[in-house]
């Protein structure tokens, strides 16, 4: 009895080993998916998912929130790169995130998305503070003495309710908020770069 007792107790041991690797494996698998790693921020397919599945529940409760949506490219990243290496890029956005990190609002969700932008859902907010928020990253990020080179961000925002006002929500609301906000990113770059579009037609 005594004997079934200690192989009983190292079987269990063994097993509760064998879920632990097994549940370390699954939370890496996940982060995978979700996390990019050079900025350990959340990647550009989890901010799809996750857009799409924020809005669709907005939209079908009819919910009083309003968010908004930044998205800041990078005025200078062909410039690192050459100079520098795309590890320097990777460098640069991390500082950005830092900057950010310490100036959104704790509810803000910030996402690194495709090259060399980054992108920051803010759940609910008004178009002016959304702005400002806006503008402070910009000066932050252009003022900021952390980067290997000078460095410079557009910005485009775009809050949902002006897709109400303009009729634009359509089957997926995430692709309307998305692609809307990155033409006011190209728009600012246009404008000269450094600047801060949130609005267009």
């Amino acid at each position: 009895a005594e004997r079934e007792i200690s192989d009983l107790a190292r079987e269990n041991a063994s097993l509760r080993e064998i879920n632990s690797k097994l549940s370390n494996s699954i939370k890496e698998a996940q982060q995978k998916l979700t996390i990019d790693p050079a900025t350990e921020l959340y990647n550009y397919d989890f901010f799809r998912t996750y857009l799409q599945a924020e809005l669709k529940d907005l939209l079908n409760e009819n919910a009083q929130q309003d968010p908004a949506l930044l998205i800041m490219d990078l005025d200078n990243a062909a410039r690192i790169r050459l100079l520098h290496g795309d590890e320097e890029v990777d460098e640069t956005l991390r500082s950005m995130a830092y900057l950010i990190g310490n100036m959104k609002d704790e509810n803000a969700v910030l996402f690194r998305l495709h090259t060399s932008a980054l992108a920051v859902y803010i759940p609910h907010t008004s178009r002016a503070a959304a702005v400002t928020l806006a503008e402070n990253l910009r000066y932050a990020v252009s003022s900021s003495e952390k980067f290997i080179d000078e460095t410079t961000v557009s910005v485009g925002v775009l809050c949902l309710e002006e897709l109400k006002e303009q009729g634009i929500i359509v089957d997926d609301p995430a692709q309307a908020m998305y692609s809307n906000t990155l033409q006011r990113v190209r728009i600012a770059k246009m404008q000269g770069a450094n600047t801060v579009c949130s609005q267009s037609s």
